[in-house]
């Protein structure tokens, strides 16, 4: 009976697994849900990031912090997932990521960090850089 019940569980997951192939891999932008950034006391140390995000289901894969210099201390901030091109069936589960991030050669004074969820303006936070 255990046996049974086993092979039903195995056989759930390979059904709702995705099918991904390493060279059919799209870029797609995770939903951030909360973004700080840390003050920091010299420009050796950068503009540190921490970003908690989600992706829609369960073929997402957290792949970097895609970040664009926009203007004299302005950046524009998207968190970049890896997904498998075309229309995958993917189990329906948030994936959620918490990664960290530091911005190197920040200019010296207030720094203006705008986070994205695609095209729609998430936050946007003032840093110093002393």
């Amino acid at each position: 009976m255990r046996l049974v019940f086993y092979a039903a569980i195995i056989s759930m997951f390979s059904f709702f697994q995705c099918e991904k192939d390493a060279d059919e891999n799209c870029y797609a932008d995770m939903v951030i849900t909360k973004a700080t950034a840390v003050n920091t006391s010299g420009i050796q140390y950068g503009i540190l990031l921490n970003v908690e995000a989600y992706g829609s289901n369960l073929c997402y894969t957290y792949s970097h912090y895609e970040v664009k210099k926009t203007g004299d201390r302005q950046y524009a901030i998207r968190i970049k997932a890896t997904v498998p091109c075309g229309s995958p069936v993917c189990a329906q589960a948030l994936v959620y990521a918490n990664p960290s991030y530091r911005i190197d050669n920040a200019a010296i004074g207030i720094n203006t960090l705008n986070f994205y969820n695609g095209a729609d303006l998430f936050t946007s936070i003032t840093v110093t850089v002393n």
